[in-house]
């Protein structure tokens, strides 16, 4: 079902362009907190409140999800090999009422694979940030998986009403 979970994500999610924020951990070397970095405006003190700290040490990256789903994400971690090309995956999994659904997933992987990555037919995940030799993608929930007029809809909905804080908060540690 995972298989079937991780396929559905990226099929669906390169057509949507928003994302969400949420802090669980799955991993031990990813160490969650609710810090968030100081900001300057109202607006960045309202995003301080409705959001938590996503921070990944092993990965060397952090952004804010929405506070919405916080005491029901967990994190996972992947690495596969693809070309030669180690890719870093992140899944961050809501767990609703009845089932488990993947809602963004992130890639980790080099400059030159994404420059290669770009040239290639089709859709492409969003680019969250580079380093000097790394850059960071997100594969977005393309629509909500939960039953209309159920209590895990509403909170999807609002994640990705929200989810412009991933953006507005990703950066390299």
């Amino acid at each position: 079902m995972k298989i079937y979970l991780k396929t559905s994500l990226v099929l669906s999610s390169i057509l949507f362009l928003s994302t969400g924020c949420s802090n669980t951990q799955n991993n031990a070397s990813t160490e969650p907190s609710t810090e968030v970095t100081s900001q300057d405006t109202s607006e960045k003190d309202n995003l301080k409140e409705d959001t938590f700290l996503y921070e990944n040490e092993n990965l060397g990256f952090s952004f804010n999800l929405p506070s919405i789903v916080s005491d029901k994400v967990t994190f996972e971690e992947e690495s596969i090999n693809i070309e030669d090309e180690t890719i870093n995956r992140v899944y961050v999994n809501y767990q609703g009422e009845e089932n488990e659904s993947i809602i963004i997933m992130l890639e980790e992987m080099s400059i030159s694979y994404w420059d290669k990555m770009q040239q290639e037919e089709g859709p492409k995940p969003i680019e969250l940030g580079k380093s000097n030799d790394r850059v960071v993608v997100i594969y977005p929930l393309q629509s909500n998986p939960y039953e209309q007029g159920t209590n895990d809809f509403e909170i999807i909905n609002k994640f990705e009403e929200q989810s412009s804080c991933i953006f507005e908060t990703f950066k390299f540690l």
